[in-house]
């Protein structure tokens, strides 16, 4: 059963609470496994009118394996806003240095403006055609 880590969800909690969607009472855990740490925001049932992620950090690489802004709150910087709590928290909390994703739905679709899909525009690059990469 994964460990809760008190310390590390707190750490979180205060970067997330800057978030311009933040709203208080939404949940926010840091947990750890032998190999694995698992982090939360947002809320368990992933629906789609609200912000949320889900991370797994295996050693230096931070697998962002959820990550959602609400259609109506969409290019309006709130998906950069979230992603930068996510590298912050990870990088300062685990040293990472690699940010991994499989972008679909919303974030897949290239920008009309400059064809670049959101993943591009927070820096990361394809790495196999499916996968996007980000080393810093």
């Amino acid at each position: 059963m994964p460990e809760p880590l008190v310390d590390k969800t707190e750490e979180l909690r205060r970067l997330v609470e800057y978030f311009p969607l933040y709203r208080p009472g939404e949940s926010v855990f840091v947990c750890r496994d032998e190999t694995n740490f698992y982090v939360h925001y947002g809320c368990y049932k992933h629906e789609d009118n609200l912000s949320n992620f889900d991370l797994q950090i295996t050693g230096d690489t931070c697998f962002i394996l959820t990550f959602n802004i609400p259609s109506e709150e969409r290019r309006r910087g709130n998906g950069r806003s979230l992603y930068n709590v996510i590298e912050r928290f990870c990088t300062d909390s685990f040293n990472t240095t690699r940010f991994r994703t499989t972008p679909s739905g919303f974030s897949k679709q290239p920008n009309p403006s400059d064809g670049k899909c959101f993943w591009e525009k927070m820096g990361f690059s394809y790495i196999n055609g499916v996968e996007v990469e980000k080393i810093l």
